[in-house]
Protein backbone atom coordinates (compact mmCIF):
# COMPACT_ATOMS: atom_id res chain seq x y z
CA UNK A 1 0.00 0.00 0.00
CA UNK A 2 1.40 3.40 -1.04
CA UNK A 3 0.57 6.54 0.94
CA UNK A 4 1.57 10.16 0.44
CA UNK A 5 0.36 13.16 2.45
CA UNK A 6 1.80 16.59 1.67
CA UNK A 7 0.41 18.00 4.95
CA UNK A 8 2.40 15.70 7.24
CA UNK A 9 3.98 17.67 10.12
CA UNK A 10 2.30 20.90 9.00
CA UNK A 11 -0.43 22.75 10.94
CA UNK A 12 -4.08 22.15 10.09
CA UNK A 13 -6.33 25.24 9.90
CA UNK A 14 -9.93 25.25 11.12
CA UNK A 15 -12.43 27.78 9.79
CA UNK A 16 -14.43 27.57 13.00
CA UNK A 17 -12.15 29.98 14.85
CA UNK A 18 -11.95 32.54 12.06
CA UNK A 19 -12.72 36.06 13.20
CA UNK A 20 -14.25 36.98 9.83
CA UNK A 21 -17.35 35.03 8.71
CA UNK A 22 -16.28 31.60 10.01
CA UNK A 23 -19.27 29.81 8.47
CA UNK A 24 -18.46 30.85 4.89
CA UNK A 25 -14.67 30.96 4.81
CA UNK A 26 -13.94 27.34 3.96
CA UNK A 27 -12.54 28.74 0.70
CA UNK A 28 -9.79 30.99 2.08
CA UNK A 29 -9.04 28.53 4.89
CA UNK A 30 -8.55 25.66 2.44
CA UNK A 31 -6.50 27.91 0.19
CA UNK A 32 -4.18 28.96 3.01
CA UNK A 33 -3.62 25.32 3.95
CA UNK A 34 -2.91 24.41 0.32
CA UNK A 35 -0.39 27.23 -0.03
CA UNK A 36 1.40 26.40 3.22
CA UNK A 37 1.48 22.66 2.49
CA UNK A 38 2.87 23.44 -0.97
CA UNK A 39 5.79 25.36 0.49
CA UNK A 40 4.70 29.01 0.36
CA UNK A 41 5.07 31.62 3.10
CA UNK A 42 2.02 33.83 3.51
CA UNK A 43 2.06 37.63 3.91
CA UNK A 44 0.01 37.48 7.09
CA UNK A 45 0.50 40.35 9.56
CA UNK A 46 1.83 39.38 12.97
CA UNK A 47 -0.98 38.44 15.33
CA UNK A 48 -3.51 37.61 12.61
CA UNK A 49 -4.70 34.21 11.34
CA UNK A 50 -3.72 33.39 7.78
CA UNK A 51 -7.28 32.85 6.58
CA UNK A 52 -8.53 36.08 8.20
CA UNK A 53 -5.75 37.99 6.48
CA UNK A 54 -6.60 36.51 3.10
CA UNK A 55 -10.33 37.04 3.62
CA UNK A 56 -9.79 40.69 4.56
CA UNK A 57 -7.69 41.15 1.44
CA UNK A 58 -10.32 39.55 -0.77
CA UNK A 59 -13.08 41.76 0.64
CA UNK A 60 -11.25 45.09 0.60
CA UNK A 61 -8.60 45.18 -2.12
CA UNK A 62 -9.61 47.50 -4.95
CA UNK A 63 -7.82 45.44 -7.61
CA UNK A 64 -9.74 42.33 -6.59
CA UNK A 65 -12.99 44.27 -6.77
CA UNK A 66 -12.15 45.69 -10.19
CA UNK A 67 -11.26 42.23 -11.53
CA UNK A 68 -14.55 40.86 -10.22
CA UNK A 69 -16.42 43.73 -11.89
CA UNK A 70 -14.66 43.02 -15.18
CA UNK A 71 -15.44 39.30 -15.38
CA UNK A 72 -18.98 39.37 -13.96
CA UNK A 73 -20.46 42.87 -13.59
CA UNK A 74 -23.94 41.58 -12.67
CA UNK A 75 -22.76 39.42 -9.78
CA UNK A 76 -20.27 42.10 -8.72
CA UNK A 77 -23.10 44.63 -8.45
CA UNK A 78 -25.12 42.21 -6.32
CA UNK A 79 -22.14 41.97 -3.98
CA UNK A 80 -21.76 45.76 -3.91
CA UNK A 81 -25.41 46.10 -2.92
CA UNK A 82 -25.36 43.33 -0.30
CA UNK A 83 -21.93 43.27 1.30
CA UNK A 84 -23.43 42.73 4.74
CA UNK A 85 -25.66 39.89 3.56
CA UNK A 86 -23.57 37.26 1.73
CA UNK A 87 -26.56 34.91 1.57
CA UNK A 88 -28.00 36.91 -1.33
CA UNK A 89 -24.77 37.53 -3.27
CA UNK A 90 -21.43 35.93 -4.05
CA UNK A 91 -18.56 37.55 -2.13
CA UNK A 92 -15.17 37.59 -3.92
CA UNK A 93 -13.76 34.73 -1.85
CA UNK A 94 -16.66 32.50 -3.01
CA UNK A 95 -16.14 33.16 -6.73
CA UNK A 96 -13.43 30.76 -7.91
CA UNK A 97 -11.88 32.93 -10.62
CA UNK A 98 -11.79 35.91 -8.28
CA UNK A 99 -10.34 33.83 -5.44
CA UNK A 100 -7.58 32.65 -7.77
CA UNK A 101 -6.83 36.21 -8.89
CA UNK A 102 -6.84 37.47 -5.30
CA UNK A 103 -4.52 34.74 -4.02
CA UNK A 104 -1.96 35.47 -6.73
CA UNK A 105 -2.20 39.19 -6.05
CA UNK A 106 -1.84 38.62 -2.30
CA UNK A 107 1.31 36.55 -2.76
CA UNK A 108 2.57 38.81 -5.56
CA UNK A 109 3.30 35.79 -7.73
CA UNK A 110 1.38 33.35 -9.92
CA UNK A 111 0.97 30.30 -7.71
CA UNK A 112 -2.73 29.38 -8.07
CA UNK A 113 -4.27 28.11 -11.29
CA UNK A 114 -8.04 27.59 -11.31
CA UNK A 115 -9.20 24.80 -13.60
CA UNK A 116 -12.94 24.17 -14.10
CA UNK A 117 -12.15 20.73 -15.53
CA UNK A 118 -9.23 18.69 -14.22
CA UNK A 119 -8.71 14.92 -14.13
CA UNK A 120 -8.12 12.95 -10.94
CA UNK A 121 -4.87 11.73 -12.46
CA UNK A 122 -3.70 15.35 -12.52
CA UNK A 123 -4.86 15.83 -8.93
CA UNK A 124 -2.93 12.80 -7.70
CA UNK A 125 0.13 13.83 -9.72
CA UNK A 126 0.07 17.11 -7.78
CA UNK A 127 0.45 15.16 -4.52
CA UNK A 128 3.45 13.36 -5.99
CA UNK A 129 4.99 16.79 -6.68
CA UNK A 130 4.44 17.81 -3.05
CA UNK A 131 1.48 20.10 -3.77
CA UNK A 132 -2.02 20.27 -2.25
CA UNK A 133 -5.23 20.86 -4.24
CA UNK A 134 -8.37 22.87 -3.38
CA UNK A 135 -11.76 21.39 -4.38
CA UNK A 136 -15.35 22.58 -4.27
CA UNK A 137 -18.13 20.07 -3.75
CA UNK A 138 -21.11 18.85 -1.80
CA UNK A 139 -20.17 17.42 1.61
CA UNK A 140 -22.83 16.06 3.96
CA UNK A 141 -25.45 17.82 1.89
CA UNK A 142 -24.01 21.34 1.80
CA UNK A 143 -21.75 23.24 -0.57
CA UNK A 144 -18.25 23.27 0.81
CA UNK A 145 -14.57 23.67 -0.12
CA UNK A 146 -11.81 21.40 1.16
CA UNK A 147 -8.09 20.90 0.68
CA UNK A 148 -6.99 17.51 -0.64
CA UNK A 149 -3.53 16.55 0.57
CA UNK A 150 -2.77 12.97 -0.39
CA UNK A 151 -3.64 9.53 -1.66
CA UNK A 152 -3.64 5.92 -0.55
CA UNK A 153 -3.21 3.48 -3.44
CA UNK A 154 -2.38 -0.15 -4.10
CA UNK A 155 -0.10 1.13 -6.86
CA UNK A 156 3.47 2.05 -5.98
CA UNK A 157 3.31 5.69 -7.04
CA UNK A 158 6.91 6.38 -6.01
CA UNK A 159 8.10 5.36 -9.47
CA UNK A 160 5.49 7.35 -11.41
CA UNK A 161 7.03 9.91 -13.77
CA UNK A 162 4.03 11.01 -15.83
CA UNK A 163 0.32 11.59 -15.24
CA UNK A 164 -0.66 8.77 -17.58
CA UNK A 165 1.17 6.18 -15.45
CA UNK A 166 -1.32 6.64 -12.58
CA UNK A 167 -3.83 3.78 -12.35
CA UNK A 168 -7.04 5.15 -10.82
CA UNK A 169 -8.39 1.62 -10.41
CA UNK A 170 -5.73 1.10 -7.72
CA UNK A 171 -6.66 4.21 -5.68
CA UNK A 172 -8.23 3.37 -2.33
CA UNK A 173 -8.69 6.77 -0.67
CA UNK A 174 -7.99 10.48 -0.92
CA UNK A 175 -6.74 12.25 2.20
CA UNK A 176 -8.30 15.65 2.86
CA UNK A 177 -7.92 18.49 5.32
CA UNK A 178 -11.46 19.75 5.77
CA UNK A 179 -11.56 23.18 7.44
CA UNK A 180 -14.96 22.54 9.04
CA UNK A 181 -14.32 19.08 10.48
CA UNK A 182 -14.90 15.40 9.73
CA UNK A 183 -17.76 14.80 7.30
CA UNK A 184 -18.01 11.15 8.42
CA UNK A 185 -19.35 12.37 11.80
CA UNK A 186 -21.75 14.80 10.10
CA UNK A 187 -19.32 17.46 11.30
CA UNK A 188 -19.91 16.73 14.98
CA UNK A 189 -16.14 16.23 15.14
CA UNK A 190 -14.58 19.63 14.39
CA UNK A 191 -11.19 18.08 13.60
CA UNK A 192 -10.92 17.74 9.83
CA UNK A 193 -7.20 17.01 9.76
CA UNK A 194 -6.12 14.04 7.58
CA UNK A 195 -9.62 12.68 6.97
CA UNK A 196 -9.34 9.52 4.87
CA UNK A 197 -12.14 9.58 2.29
CA UNK A 198 -12.90 6.42 0.28
CA UNK A 199 -12.14 7.15 -3.35
CA UNK A 200 -15.70 6.51 -4.55
CA UNK A 201 -17.00 9.00 -1.98
CA UNK A 202 -14.45 11.62 -2.94
CA UNK A 203 -15.48 11.30 -6.58
CA UNK A 204 -19.15 11.58 -5.60
CA UNK A 205 -18.66 14.59 -3.32
CA UNK A 206 -16.36 16.84 -5.38
CA UNK A 207 -17.33 18.93 -8.40
CA UNK A 208 -17.99 17.83 -11.03
CA UNK A 209 -19.94 15.35 -8.89
CA UNK A 210 -19.35 11.75 -9.94
CA UNK A 211 -16.68 12.51 -12.54
CA UNK A 212 -13.06 11.32 -12.51
CA UNK A 213 -12.10 13.45 -15.49
CA UNK A 214 -13.70 16.83 -14.80
CA UNK A 215 -12.91 18.19 -11.34
CA UNK A 216 -13.15 21.90 -10.48
CA UNK A 217 -9.87 22.64 -8.71
CA UNK A 218 -7.24 25.15 -7.70
CA UNK A 219 -3.80 23.74 -8.50
CA UNK A 220 -0.81 25.18 -6.66
CA UNK A 221 2.34 25.48 -8.75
Amino acid sequence: MFRVNVSDNKPYHSQRDNKIRPLITCNVTSMCMALLYSGYRLPTPVGEQDEDALEQFMLTDSHVSEYYKTIDPVEWQKWQNNKDNPKVCTPPNEYHKVLCYGVNLWLEKEVDVFLPSCSMKQVIFQFLKGKAVVHSGLWDGFHHIICSVGVISNQDLSTVKTVDEIDLAQVQSIIVDDPYGNYATKYQDPNGNDVVVPYKDFIAFTNTLGSETSKMVHLIS
